[in-house]
C-alpha cells in the first residue's frame, strides 16, 4: 500500500495497493452507500476477503461526499490495460470519466479536495495539518504491524508538490 499527499493531503491524497484490482462489474457502484464487494455474508468480516486490507464501498462513499470528487484507477489480472472512473459527490460514477489508462493490477483512489464540501472542516484542517498527518504516520505504522502475521504489507508515506518527479505505473495524479 502506498500513500501519497499532494499540498499535504490538502490538494489530493492518493491511496495505491497491488491487490487484485475491482473486477468490472463491480466498478460502477463502487463509491455508492453500503456498496462493497468484499462482503457477501456475515461471516465474511471473520475470513476470506473481509480479513484484506482492500478499499471499502462504504469508505469510498464517505470520500466522495467529503471531496470535490473521487477518482478511482483499477486493473485485475485479466485486462490488459486499467480503467479511471471518477464519481461525484453522491458517490454516483460520471459515466463520460471512464477511460482505459495503464497501471499495474491493483487499484488506485485519489480524494481531490478533501473535506471541500464542508468549508469550516476545510479550514480547521489546513490549520491543523502538520499534526493530522503525523496522526497519519502514526496509524499507518500502526496498521503495518497489526496486519504483518499472514497479509503482505508493505506500506509507504510520502508528501509530494507538484514539482516532484514520481513516475510509476501505480501513480494517477498526472490524469486529474
Amino acid at each position: 500500500m502506498v500513500v501519497r499527499l499532494f499540498g499535504q493531503g490538502m490538494d489530493i491524497v492518493e491511496v495505491s495497493d497491488d491487490g487484485s484490482g475491482i473486477p468490472p462489474e463491480s466498478r460502477p457502484r463502487i463509491a455508492e452507500r453500503y456498496a462493497t464487494s468484499k462482503i457477501s455474508s456475515f461471516e465474511d468480516i471473520y475470513s476470506g476477503t473481509g480479513l484484506t486490507m482492500g478499499f471499502r464501498g462504504e469508505a469510498l462513499f464517505s470520500m466522495a461526499c467529503l471531496s470535490q470528487r473521487l477518482i478511482v484507477a483499477t486493473r485485475t489480472e485479466e485486462e490488459s490495460m486499467a480503467e479511471r472512473l471518477e464519481f461525484g459527490k453522491n458517490g454516483i460514477l460520471d459515466e463520460s470519466s471512464v477511460q482505459s489508462i495503464h497501471r499495474k493490477v491493483g487499484t488506485t483512489v485519489a480524494v481531490v479536495e478533501p473535506f471541500s464540501a464542508l468549508p469550516a472542516r476545510r479550514i480547521d484542517m489546513m490549520r491543523r495539518i502538520r499534526g493530522e498527518r503525523t496522526k497519519l504516520f502514526k496509524l499507518m505504522e500502526s496498521c503495518k504491524f497489526s496486519f504483518l502475521i499472514g497479509c503482505r504489507c508493505q506500506l509507504s508515506f510520502r508528501n509530494l508538490s507538484e514539482s516532484d518527479e514520481t513516475h510509476d505505473d501505480h501513480h494517477i495524479h498526472t490524469y486529474y
